[in-house]
């Protein structure tokens, strides 16, 4: 029978670059990498190359979306001729001239972008991040590289963060389990973000991952969680900041990590690791395989199998379970109702209004308290936090889950169309973990936003 440990195991092994993936990034940077060496115009400032970015450090997951590439040159950044500008025109050159295609290549801040850089297969959805790099104390120190927005050299450190996520993850430190524990991160906040590139982005996740790490926990389950809990006690006071935290950049010490996230951007991360550690602390405290699984299956999505050995007496009862709990209940916006989701500029964000004994009224997101049967519950649309056009129809989906909902038959699932208010009433019947998720549906019949609130019944 699969156990918890195993499922992780699993997730990670569905989360992986596949070996396709893996060899397209090969074809892509060492046939480049060897020309840059070669050139007549380029060579001659050429040093030598090394990978950088997830791809170097083992900690991509899913499709290799891009690979960073640093080439390390002899310019003289004290040069009026080598500024940040002309070097990167002296890369583009060369790069164009290698693709044989001027719009193949694009400036960015401190780097020539590749957009397709293997133009003979249409399939590979992939770039290359080609970065001029000047070594200043040797190449296993911070480099120089250019800033073209500002004019001017700036220092950073790859092979710095090369070296950190390696220790971080050898037998004396980490076990082997940092840079797995990584991958799950990077993908439970890919699937948990509000929408496709949402910030943080995944080195900032990976960085934080880094300084909660735990080496004492043995299961990748327990990893999780402490990352989660530390993040929650570093960050508790996250909606009272006035911008986002800066975090250590690990490779140089005294210096921190560049971002463009706001603070509404941290403040949902936040908001995100709270539910989602209320969903992991269910999880991992349940007997029931098949349960925790469905909880872990909440977090991390398909690439987390579920557990399919449920307790019930016999074959027969457990199977009548099964279907009951899979078929007759619980609801999907596109294979019921033919709704397809659809990305876009919308945003949606819902919160819950709880009115329970004891307690004055309180809004669920941003509150630690306890939430108890026969509580009042009202959920709307947050007007201020979501910019949806108003002709949009609101839907909503109510998903129980736990031993006790699921021993009353009660483990619902479906959805149900707003009356206009954008908002929903519901009450606290069942204990365990539970989840509603809101729907924008625009005039065309597409789901345009969706947000998703926890709440957990003790």
């Amino acid at each position: 029978m699969m156990t918890l440990n195993s499922s992780f195991d699993k997730l990670l092994q569905n989360i992986e670059p596949d070996k396709e993936a893996k060899t397209y990034a090969q074809e892509a940077h060492k046939p480049l990498r060897a020309y840059l060496e070669k050139d007549d115009a380029f060579s001659p400032f050429f040093v030598g190359s090394f990978l950088y970015g997830s791809y170097a450090r083992y900690t991509a997951v899913g499709s290799i979306k891009d690979v960073d590439i640093v080439v390390l040159t002899n310019f003289d950044h004290a040069n009026e001729e080598h500024t940040p500008k002309k070097v990167l025109f002296k890369l583009k050159k060369a790069l164009t001239k290698y693709y044989e295609d001027a719009s193949n290549t694009e400036y960015q801040r401190k780097s020539i972008q590749v957009k397709d850089p293997l133009p003979d297969n249409p399939d590979v959805k992939m770039t290359l991040d080609v970065i001029p790099a000047i070594p200043v104390q040797g190449n296993e120190h911070p480099l120089l590289v250019p800033d073209r927005k500002d004019g001017i050299w700036v220092y950073s450190h790859p092979k710095g963060h090369l070296a950190h996520t390696s220790k971080l993850n050898d037998s004396e430190h980490g076990a082997g389990m940092f840079v797995p524990l990584v991958k799950i991160m990077k993908h439970w906040w890919a699937f948990q973000a509000p929408r496709k590139k949402a910030k943080p982005k995944g080195f900032w996740v990976e960085t934080l991952t880094g300084e909660c790490f735990d080496s004492t926990k043995k299961s990748y389950a327990e990893h999780f969680i402490a990352v989660l809990e530390q993040v929650s006690s570093q960050y508790w006071n996250y909606q009272w900041l006035t911008e986002p935290p800066q975090i250590s950049d690990p490779s140089m010490p005294g210096d921190t990590l560049k971002t463009s996230m706001t603070l509404a951007e941290f403040q949902t991360f936040m908001e995100t690791v709270a539910e989602s550690l209320t969903v992991a602390r269910d999880a991992i405290s349940q007997e029931d395989a098949y349960e925790g699984s469905t909880l872990w299956h909440e977090l991390f999505g398909d690439e987390f199998p579920i557990i399919g050995e449920v307790q019930v007496a016999n074959k027969e009862a457990k199977s009548l379970f099964i279907d009951e709990l899979n078929l007759d209940h619980e609801q999907f916006l596109f294979r019921d109702f033919g709704i397809p989701y659809h990305e876009s500029q919308y945003k949606l964000s819902i919160n819950c209004k709880v009115d329970q004994d004891g307690w004055p009224p309180f809004f669920l997101r941003g509150h630690k308290k306890l939430i108890k049967k026969s509580a009042s519950l009202t959920y709307e649309v947050e007007q201020n936090k979501s910019n949806l056009p108003r002709s949009c129809r609101i839907m909503w989906k109510v998903k129980n889950t736990g031993e006790q909902a699921r021993s009353l038959q009660k483990l619902r699932g479906e959805i149900t169309p707003d009356r206009g208010s954008w908002k929903k009433k519901e009450s606290t019947s069942y204990t365990g973990t539970h989840y509603v998720e809101c729907y924008a549906i625009n005039e065309e019949g597409v789901c345009i936003a969706k947000d998703r609130i926890y709440i957990s019944i003790e």
